[in-house]
C-alpha cells in the first residue's frame, strides 16, 4: 500500500485551516479538523496476495459556526486527492457547544500503484 497518498489528505485539509490533526486535537478550540484512518474494505485477493483494496477513515470538523464557510472547503479539499467521501452525521455537542461535521472517506489503491 502507498501511504504516502492517504497522508496526501492532511495537506488538502491544511489549505482549509491550519488546525489539522491526525487522531487528535489535544484540546484544540473550535474550529479544527481531526483526520484519521480506520480500515480497510473492498479487498481483492488473487493466488492468496492482496491485489486492491480501499482504506477507509473519517474527517470530523468542530466549529461554532452553524454557517462556516469551511464545510464546501472541506468537501473541495477531499475531493482534490480523489477521494470518495460522503457526509455520515452532524451532531450538536451540547458540552462545548460545537456542531461536529464527520465525512467518511475511501481510498482505493491496486498492488501495480503500491511501488
Amino acid at each position: 500500500m502507498n501511504w504516502s497518498r492517504i497522508w496526501k489528505i492532511s495537506e488538502a485539509l491544511k489549505k482549509v485551516t491550519d488546525k489539522v490533526y491526525h487522531f487528535d486535537a489535544g484540546g484544540s478550540e473550535a474550529p479544527y479538523i481531526v483526520w484519521g484512518e480506520d480500515g480497510s474494505t473492498d479487498e481483492f485477493y488473487a493466488d492468496n496476495k492482496l491485489e486492491s483494496r480501499f482504506i477507509t477513515g473519517t474527517v470530523d470538523y468542530f466549529t461554532k459556526n452553524t454557517e462556516d464557510p469551511n464545510l464546501e472547503k472541506i468537501e473541495d479539499a477531499i475531493e482534490s486527492i480523489g477521494m470518495i467521501y460522503h457526509l455520515n452525521s452532524v451532531q450538536y455537542e451540547d458540552n462545548a457547544g460545537i456542531v461536529h461535521y464527520e465525512w467518511t472517506w475511501k481510498h482505493g489503491q491496486s498492488r501495480a500503484e503500491w511501488n
